[in-house]
């Protein structure tokens, strides 16, 4: 009879909680930072604006490029920049339905996993860093939209994480997976790093302020290799879902 009370004061007290006029919130809204976007996505829906060509998803790197450095390539190339300084593979994942899905584009570039590295929100198996891409790319397939999975750009160290070793290493065994992935899927593989790395597998100095961030001379090197795996996905857009 004790154990019958105890589960039904449980009941009411969570009855009660959730019953309340103000809604609690949960907590991975602000872990996965959904209002970045928010208005943003909201002004492009009211507008009934045609949808962008290909939405990025990504972390600082895109970030900076897409609303500092050169926002200028993005809107130029009817381009949308959807990431978050810091973020991790998982939070991406999190965001996914609201700043990808929901603008419906026909391509999205997904870059991620260099935080995953340095470890932003903890330690992750490198395998699982490169399923998180992964899951995103398929999500995107399921959706008629093609997926540019692009590889982790170069980084020798994390200079707000220098306990992380073996860096370069790290990442290139997440983009070995990564382009073996793209490969058996028939999708496409964009590849910075061949393009950024030095002969250590770091970003040399004259790309990049802190060895991982790049700078304008980098996303110059960038834009081209990006131009042409977007172009390429959108013909296999039209191959694929405009028959």
């Amino acid at each position: 009879m004790k154990k019958i009370m105890l589960a039904a004061m449980a009941i009411i007290t969570a009855t009660a909680l959730f019953a309340g006029e103000e809604t609690i919130k949960q907590p991975y809204s602000e872990w996965a930072r959904f209002n970045r976007y928010e208005k943003e996505n909201k002004a492009l829906k009211d507008k009934n604006t045609p949808p962008p060509d290909a939405v990025f998803m990504g972390d600082s790197i895109i970030d900076m490029w897409s609303n500092v450095i050169h926002k200028e390539f993005f809107k130029e190339n009817n381009y949308l920049g959807r990431a978050l300084c810091g973020q991790v593979t998982i939070q991406m994942i999190a965001r996914f339905r609201k700043d990808v899905l929901e603008m419906n584009p026909k391509v999205v570039v997904i870059m991620g996993g260099t935080n995953d590295i340095a470890e932003n929100e903890g330690y992750t198996e490198l395998d699982d860093i490169a399923g998180n891409i992964m899951n995103m790319a398929e999500i995107a397939l399921s959706n008629n939209m093609i997926p540019v999975v692009c590889s982790i750009t170069p980084a020798g160290e994390y200079r707000w994480r220098k306990r992380i070793s073996d860096v370069p290493n790290k990442i290139a065994k997440v983009n070995a997976m990564l382009k073996d992935y793209a490969k058996k899927r028939g999708i496409i593989y964009l590849d910075y790093h061949s393009a950024l790395a030095d002969e250590k597998g770091a970003m040399p100095a004259d790309y990049s302020g802190d060895g991982v961030h790049p700078n304008l001379k980098c996303y110059k090197i960038m834009e081209p290799l990006t131009k042409k795996a977007v172009d390429e996905a959108l013909k296999q857009y039209e191959l694929k879902f405009k028959k």
